[in-house]
């Protein structure tokens, strides 16, 4: 589960889909890290910090509890059991020494043998009864870091130069291409078309045409080039998040 947790602020900056107008597929493009460093405000950065505590400490606080909860029942089942042999244990040397020594020795053998066997199974149903629960909070668990990581993207997302770390990166899913159109959000048309040279200038596309799309969420973007299309919006990043992390739990 800790593997789960930290997955999932790993993927919070989360991959783009990469759409070929050919073959009217999608393939997940990893992301790589970006080269140019960002300007982030220290009161933004100091509520993504909150916020990534506060999913780990209620993703722990859950597994604990389930954790203490499990060995209380594991122990009172072990406990029962014990209790069980005890008293089967001297019942069998009761009955071992009415029915004289050599007789009786044979026969409580075999009952100890018995009382043993019954007693590791129950062990072993303790340990199962103690990974079911912790199994039955894992779905409650994973909703819990899946929600926190959601409110680090939409907290970034709200930033005025994360639409410009999107596009960075979503350029990087793209080869040299003569001309592209990026659509963006009304909010951030005036962030990208103040930095259109310096897209320009980084040696990737000589001609960009920006368009406003509103169904497109604020930090995200989607980029059409003669091929295909990069669709790096904010909803997809999140749907693809929500898929690595839920099967980074099933693979635990």
């Amino acid at each position: 589960m800790s593997r789960v947790i930290k997955s999932a602020f790993a993927v919070a900056k989360s991959p783009y889909l990469v759409v070929n107008n050919e073959t009217n597929c999608s393939v997940v493009c990893e992301e790589k890290d970006v080269p140019e460093k960002r300007e982030d405000d220290s009161e933004f950065l100091r509520q993504l910090e909150l916020l990534k505590i506060e999913a780990q400490k209620g993703a722990a606080e859950l597994i604990a509890q389930a954790r203490r909860d499990a060995e209380q029942i594991a122990e009172q089942i072990i406990q029962s059991a014990r209790n069980k042999a005890e008293a089967e244990k001297d019942k069998v040397f009761q009955e071992a020494y009415n029915q004289g020594y050599d007789e009786g020795l044979k026969q409580g053998k075999l009952e100890m043998q018995k009382i043993i066997d019954e007693a590791n199974e129950i062990l072993e149903l303790a340990y199962k009864k103690k990974e079911e629960i912790l199994k039955t909070l894992e779905p409650e668990i994973v909703e819990i870091i899946i929600s926190a990581a959601k409110k680090i993207v939409l907290l970034e997302s709200t930033n005025p130069q994360q639409i410009m770390y999107t596009i960075r990166n979503a350029f990087k899913k793209i080869n040299q291409q003569e001309h592209v159109t990026i659509k963006v959000n009304p909010d951030d048309l005036e962030t990208v078309r103040k930095a259109r040279q310096d897209l320009i200038d980084w040696d990737v596309v000589p001609y960009i045409d920006i368009e406003i799309d509103h169904l497109i969420e604020q930090g995200g973007c989607i980029i059409e080039t003669e091929y295909g299309s990069v669709d790096a919006r904010i909803s997809s990043q999140l749907d693809e998040m929500n898929r690595i992390i839920k099967g980074a739990a099933k693979d635990e």
